[in-house]
């Protein structure tokens, strides 16, 4: 009888025992997304507010990256940064609260597309070329990429290829295309406004023409025609060469 009420004991136990260990580390995994979301609240209360940017929205145009920087800290008070695609419970439970609290107090999401848009206003200016942006005060909300800015720039570092004839030629510059965003998201009427050299402005042509649907422009609550304009810069890494 002793050793089959021990027997019996020894089982329930070793049913537990894993039963616990499971709890234990449920209660570290949500631990770490509960500290995560706490220091990004106490972090917003002393007015420290981040948020991160993807690091392949620079693979090509480093001119935007600067521009995000100092327009999100000088307009609101937002230290941008890299994202690291390695995966963190803590970081990700951060930056979701973060983002959550920063879209209450300014009433956006992510800092990247504002500033996008407010570069699409300004780099006209800035080389001469036509505004299709600012002086649009009519359109309630300009035509976006679907997945926003952040896949916009996905699309175009993982697309576009440097011609092997302007790459052997050490040929550099920036492309600026436009096109229109038509009421059903299809791209048409693409028209290269300043060039850098027939290969490179074909392939931009060719990789804007296989863009996926976007988001077209809202004006008095319907959806319209509009245009875009894209810079597109070309730059030959030396240390791949």
């Amino acid at each position: 009888m002793r050793y089959y009420y021990l027997k019996n004991q020894l089982l329930s136990f070793l049913i537990i025992l894993p039963t616990l260990f499971l709890s234990s580390c449920d209660s570290n995994y949500k631990s770490k997304c509960v500290r995560g979301k706490e220091t990004a609240k106490k972090d917003f209360r002393q007015g420290v507010y981040k948020q991160p940017y993807s690091k392949g929205l620079f693979l090509r145009d480093t001119e935007f990256q600067s521009y995000l920087i100092k327009f999100a800290k000088e307009n609101y008070g937002i230290e941008v940064y890299e994202s690291t695609s390695e995966y963190d419970e803590r970081k990700e439970c951060y930056e979701q609260e973060m983002s959550e609290l920063l879209n209450k107090k300014f009433h956006f999401k992510n800092i990247t597309n504002i500033a996008w848009d407010n570069y699409l206003c300004e780099f006209p200016q800035k080389n001469n070329l036509p505004n299709f942006y600012c002086d649009n005060v009519t359109i309630d909300s300009l035509a976006s990429f679907a997945s926003g800015v952040d896949g916009l720039f996905e699309y175009l570092n993982k697309n576009l290829v440097y011609p092997k004839h302007s790459l052997d030629k050490n040929i550099e510059g920036r492309v600026f295309v436009s096109f229109i965003v038509e009421a059903n998201g299809n791209i048409s009427n693409i028209e290269i406004i300043r060039g850098v050299s027939n290969e490179i402005d074909s392939v931009v042509v060719d990789v804007i023409s296989k863009m996926p649907t976007w988001k077209p422009a809202i004006y008095k609550g319907k959806k319209v025609n509009s245009k875009y304009i894209i810079p597109i810069k070309f730059a030959i890494d030396r240390e791949d060469k």
